[in-house]
C-alpha cells in the first residue's frame, strides 16, 4: 500500500503548480493516447521516460517535473497511462488505504497489459523523432512499477524512482513484497529514493530491496 500520507507534517510546502506556470513541453497523440514531451535544453544526454504517480496526467506539477528533466539535458516523454483519470474519481487515497472496491478496481485496471505497449512507444518515439537511443525512466509513487517493468523488459537502461510504491505490483499479479519484484525485475541500475516516512523495512540499507 500506499504510505499513510503523501505530504506528511514538516514537509516541504509544494512548488508552482502545472496550471501556474507556462510549461515548456507540448502535449501529443501516439496510438490515440495523450503523451507530454519536451526537448532537451542543448545537446540531449538522453531520453527519459517518466511514469507519474496516481494523480495523473494533470496532477499537481508533474508536467513541471518533466521540464526540470528537459532543463537538465534529456528529452522527455510522459504517457497518460491513466486515459485522462485519476485516483480521486475513483474513491481517492482513501479509498485506497481502505481497499474500496470503486478503488481497487480502477488502480488494477492500470495494469502491465495497458501501459507496457505505451513504454515501447515512448522508447521509439525518443529514438526515432529525438533522437536519442539510450534511454531511461523515472516513476513517482506508483510510477515506481511501470519504471521496474520497463527494466525488465529491457525498454530503459536505468531507472529511478522517488517515493516507490512498489507494493502496487501486487495488483497485477506479481510478488506483493517490494524486495521480490524488485528483484525480478529490476534488470538494470535502479536508484530509490523513499521519502522520510516510507518503511526503512522495504528501503533501508539492509531493507528488502536493498
Amino acid at each position: 500500500a500506499l504510505s499513510g500520507s503523501c505530504c506528511p507534517p514538516g514537509a516541504l510546502p509544494a512548488l508552482a503548480a502545472d496550471e501556474d506556470r507556462d510549461l515548456d513541453g507540448q502535449v501529443i497523440q501516439l496510438d490515440d493516447v495523450n503523451h507530454y514531451v519536451v526537448a532537451a535544453e542543448g545537446t540531449a544526454r538522453g531520453g527519459l521516460i517518466v511514469a507519474y504517480d496516481v494523480f495523473g496526467f494533470s496532477g499537481g506539477r508533474i508536467k513541471s517535473v518533466c521540464d526540470s528533466f528537459a532543463k537538465c539535458g534529456f528529452n522527455v516523454i510522459m504517457p497518460d497511462v491513466y486515459t485522462g483519470t485519476e485516483i480521486n474519481g475513483f474513491g481517492g487515497l482513501d479509498g485506497f488505504m481502505s481497499g474500496a472496491e470503486e478503488t481497487v478496481g480502477w488502480i488494477s485496471a492500470q495494469n502491465p497489459a495497458k501501459y507496457m505497449p505505451m513504454l515501447e512507444g515512448c522508447k521509439a518515439f525518443l529514438a526515432g523523432e529525438m533522437g536519442s537511443a539510450n534511454v531511461g525512466g523515472f516513476g513517482l509513487c506508483w510510477g515506481a512499477v511501470p519504471v521496474f517493468h520497463a527494466a525488465g523488459a529491457g525498454i530503459i537502461r536505468a531507472g529511478v524512482s522517488a517515493h516507490p510504491s512498489l507494493q502496487a505490483a501486487g495488483f497485477y499479479g506479481e510478488p506483493g513484497q517490494p524486495g521480490e519484484f524488485a528483484a525480478k525485475t529490476g534488470k538494470c541500475p535502479m536508484l530509490l529514493l523513499p521519502a522520510q516516512e516510507d518503511s526503512l523495512d522495504d528501503y533501508g540499507e539492509e531493507g528488502a530491496v536493498t
